[in-house]
């Protein structure tokens, strides 16, 4: 299952949207907020890591 969704792009679509839109529908809208929402949350995540990574050994 979880190699079938590394392969399959709008499966990957339809996850997002169900983790960060749950009560939303599958419109084309939605589902781009999600990818917005994935992408800009990992953005986030290796900000933060570097931050803390600078703060620890700067």
């Amino acid at each position: 299952m979880v190699t079938a969704l590394d392969r399959n792009d709008f499966g990957k679509m339809l996850a997002w949207r169900r983790k960060w839109l749950p009560s939303e529908t599958d419109s084309d809208a939605n589902l781009a907020r999600a990818v917005w929402l994935e992408k800009n949350h990992w953005e986030n995540m290796a900000i933060a890591t570097a931050n803390g990574v600078a703060k620890a050994f700067g």
